[in-house]
């Protein structure tokens, strides 16, 4: 399935709500891969990915999260990730990547 995004901006301008749906695969990275660092060169340094409509997450599209990560840290930002999908969760926390990005409750659990 092909990746979807939808940004949703805060009052806050460092601020960035992003939900992706479909497939975060090779694909879904390069498009993943994009947005964020283009949200992140126009200053948008706090960002909130929810992935709870995210079906699969390979190796690439991890990648493209941790790129988007370190890009964001290095100009004093920093990246969350909100999962509810059990599969995605355990994705993170199988690569430690858990630890790695602020994991925050499922979006929808937090409502």
């Amino acid at each position: 399935m092909a990746l979807r995004i939808d940004s949703q901006t805060a009052s806050d301008p460092r601020a960035l709500h992003i939900a992706l749906t479909g497939d975060l695969d090779a694909d879904g990275a390069r498009v993943v891969r994009r947005a964020l660092e283009a949200h992140i060169a126009s200053g948008r340094l706090d960002v909130t990915l929810d992935l709870d409509r995210v079906g699969f997450l390979d190796s690439s599209g991890l990648a493209s999260l941790i790129v988007a990560l370190r890009r964001a840290r290095e100009h004093g930002g920093d990246i969350r990730v909100e999962a509810s999908n059990p599969r995605i969760r355990r994705v993170l926390e199988v690569t430690a990547l858990a630890r790695v990005f602020k994991l925050g409750p499922p979006a929808r659990a937090a409502a």
